[in-house]
């Protein structure tokens, strides 16, 4: 077969933002908090007397366990060391509270100013980062908060290296009152809106924020939505705080409490320990939720969002939000959900805790106003995509490079025989080249997520038993998988990569000799993408 060799295309290349992989954090984290309750008027009994009352009223074992304490700890005095003192509200030492803490089974967590200071004590960590951080650590804190309002990526980097060199097992939690994109690179947590409050407005306006920067979240570095208000200061309805607490699961925000845990009343103990909820907001995949669906002449006041749970796409977290208020019937449609409509899937009610039956292709209940029906919904996953030829051919210039030497991309408009023969078999769509060969495909392009890549590789029936080339797949620059030496004679090899969250596929044949070879004419045949469509905000009627 004539391999004619194409022209080069150009490629922007759009890689993955860093994220940092410390090891902490690979699920949300789930506490406490001094702060909201308290502010500055908190001391080491009312610490102590916490700790243990979240151990006898079943907190800790429902997972919630760090015990941060908040700013005002200390008064911002230094000894004549430059070391932090505590203050008079912790006469025992910091070091003997986080032991305490210890004690009872959870993890301490303290704050830190950077760089203009706390509400009570005034001071920074600016030159003092180090020096800090080691005091941090020898007091056995696990948990640091910095409230780094306006502050530059390079002043936490200074935190963060220290923390590193201190200590690999502190999670170190942003409080920047916005989302810089340089935050997962640097901590474990970052908050992305201002401090909220115990009210249904601040509530949702702290969850479009979180909307907008669902993509971000994964293990060990999450958007913290704040501190839950749930029954801090009673500014909400038992609907409301159940919608809330929901959202904050679905999505996958650290799950911190603000309420005085000493007295916490069973309505509230109810809400915050529905293991079902907590389930989904550690979900192991780590997958933010995100608004997938609006009704139709609602003002947009009736929602639908999306937590895929698990790795398989057959289940779904689904929260059915009622913004209005009158109470509305909401429609969740398997096709916004990633489920396929053509199949039954299951529905279960994770606030009844109960199956709610089966249905095919939507499920639609009353929702009460600024209420919150969860589900979990369990289907056939929407089917595969279409090939990566026929994707590629449907693409504008811009969506792949031709390193060199590709001959054809079937409908693309190149000369080449057609089909493509491997092992005796036709194949209508692929790629033909002349080794050695490079294709880059920007999988950021593609309207969906790719799961996995497939091919079957020959060198073509047509070079008879002549040729020896070594067909590869690379994500990101890594190297993932390798045919080993395939000949004219070798049969057919089946390249299967995992590309889940990769951003650049590079599919490479070499050579033994280096140089473009006429025996050495290669073939992708009918290679493909496996994807999932990629959820989409859509309105219903």
């Amino acid at each position: 077969m004539k391999r004619i060799l194409a022209s080069s295309l150009a490629l922007l290349i759009c890689l993955p933002a860093f994220a940092l992989a410390n090891g902490q954090a690979l699920t949300p984290p789930m506490g406490w908090n001094s702060w909201y309750k308290f502010l500055g008027n908190y001391n080491e009994t009312i610490i102590r007397q916490t700790a243990d009352s979240m151990v006898t009223n079943g907190l800790v074992a429902a997972g919630y366990r760090y015990l941060n304490l908040d700013d005002c700890w200390t008064q911002g005095a230094r000894d004549g060391n430059g070391n932090l003192l505590a203050g008079t509200n912790f006469p025992s030492g910091m070091a003997a509270n986080a032991a305490y803490i210890h004690g009872d089974g959870m993890k301490a967590g303290i704050y830190s100013g950077v760089p203009s200071g706390g509400y009570c004590g005034a001071y920074t960590l600016v030159g003092h980062e180090i020096q800090d951080v080691n005091e941090f650590v020898s007091w056995g804190y696990d948990f640091l908060k910095c409230d780094s309002a306006n502050s530059e990526s390079n002043e936490i980097w200074l935190v963060q290296t220290a923390i590193s060199r201190a200590n690999q097992n502190m999670l170190l939690s942003l409080s920047d009152g916005h989302f810089e994109t340089w935050m997962p690179g640097l901590g474990n947590m970052w908050r992305i809106s201002g401090d909220t409050s115990d009210s249904w407005s601040a509530t949702m306006t702290v969850l479009d924020n979180m909307n907008q920067s669902w993509r971000y979240a994964g293990p060990g570095h999450w958007n913290d939505a704040d501190m839950l208000q749930v029954y801090v200061n009673g500014g909400m309805s038992d609907t409301e705080y159940r919608s809330h607490f929901s959202m904050w699961c679905i999505t996958a925000a650290p799950l911190l409490l603000a309420m005085d845990v000493r007295s916490i009343s069973a309505a509230a103990l109810q809400i915050v320990t529905n293991a079902e909820l907590i389930a989904v907001d550690q979900d192991a995949a780590g997958v933010q939720g995100h608004k997938v669906a609006v009704s139709a002449g609602t003002g947009g006041n009736l929602e639908v969002w999306m937590k895929p749970l698990g790795t398989d796409g057959t289940t779904k977290a689904v929260a059915l939000l009622n913004r209005s208020s009158v109470a509305a019937n909401i429609t969740a449609y398997w096709t916004n959900i990633d489920l396929n409509p053509n199949f039954s899937a299951t529905i279960r009610d994770l606030w009844l805790h109960g199956s709610l039956g089966s249905g095919t292709g939507s499920f639609t209940t009353n929702v009460a106003s600024h209420g919150c029906v969860v589900l979990q919904i369990v289907g056939a996953p929407i089917p595969p995509s279409a090939s990566v030829a026929d994707f590629l051919a449907t693409m504008p210039q811009g969506t792949y490079r031709q390193y060199k030497n590709i001959s054809a991309v079937t409908s693309s408009g190149n000369s080449i025989q057609y089909p493509l023969t491997l092992g005796g078999t036709n194949y209508p769509k692929g790629f033909g080249i002349v080794a050695p060969s490079r294709i880059d495909i920007d999988l950021t392009k593609m309207a969906g997520q790719p799961e996995t890549f497939l091919s079957d590789c020959k060198i073509d029936d047509a070079m008879g038993s002549s040729g020896s080339v070594d067909f590869q797949v690379w994500c990101d620059g890594i190297k993932q998988w390798e045919s080993g030496t395939v000949t004219g004679s070798s049969g057919v090899t089946n390249a299967n990569v995992n590309v889940a969250g990769v951003s650049l596929l590079s599919l490479i044949v070499t050579n033994l000799s280096g140089v473009p070879s006429q025996n050495d004419c290669a073939d992708w045949g009918d290679p493909r993408i496996l994807r999932w469509r990629k959820p989409s905000l859509r309105a219903h009627q």
